[in-house]
């Protein structure tokens, strides 16, 4: 199953063009979203978003240095 049929993948892909890596950063964010609206301030679910948003401020350098 492809993350690209998800009808939330599709009204994001605008944003991040043709790649798997920001289908998976929206997953990731959605799944953070609705794990913290259920858990609360968990100390776990914390640490996952810090990595997170890390990892969203990244990508674009990581997107800028793998340009041919």
């Amino acid at each position: 199953m492809s993350l690209r049929n998800w009808p939330v993948i599709r009204q994001f892909r605008e944003f991040g063009g043709d790649d798997s890596i920001v289908d998976a950063l929206i997953v990731v964010g959605l799944a953070l979203v609705a794990a913290g609206a259920t858990l609360g301030r968990h100390p776990a679910i914390l640490g996952a978003a810090a990595l997170y948003v890390v990892a969203v401020a990244t990508y674009p350098v990581y997107r800028w240095v793998r340009r041919p």
